[in-house]
């Protein structure tokens, strides 16, 4: 798993250097209006994904409020590794250890949802159903 992270942690740096991040949260703060955004990391891992947000994408300064970061992956160990990463804007929110496919998200739960090297690992069976619940929760 470690080959795996140190790999990944190259990928989540380009990723959060190719994008201009604090002003896509920015943005989506805006359409949020006065109340924190809500995001779902899907198949969150051990959090290397906004670890390298906080570490290269500039949002400590984003005009944003506090960010409810909620997590869901099959491993609790997993998911306690991702709460260890957050700093502002990234606060621990909810806490899902299932897979996707079992957890029935409410209609517009969050403002952003996404599954960041995880879809690969949902079985080709389970991918239609996995998808319409990763929609129900940003609509």
């Amino acid at each position: 798993m470690e080959d795996f992270y140190a790999l990944a942690s190259v990928d989540y740096r380009h990723l959060a250097e190719a994008e201009n991040w604090k002003s896509w949260f920015e943005e989506r703060q805006d359409q949020a209006g006065s109340r924190p955004l809500e995001l779902l990391d899907v198949a969150c891992g051990a959090g290397k994904f906004p670890a390298a947000l906080l570490n290269y994408a500039a949002l400590g300064n984003a005009s944003i409020k506090p960010v409810a970061y909620s997590n869901i992956d099959t491993s609790s160990f997993s998911i306690k590794e991702a709460r260890k990463v957050f700093s502002a804007p990234f606060e621990p929110n909810r806490e899902y250890p299932v897979k996707l496919q079992d957890r029935d998200c409410f209609w517009g739960s969050f403002d952003i949802v996404w599954a960041i090297n995880a879809l690969y690992d949902v079985p080709v069976s389970e991918l239609s159903e996995s998808l319409e619940r990763f929609n129900k929760a940003n609509s």
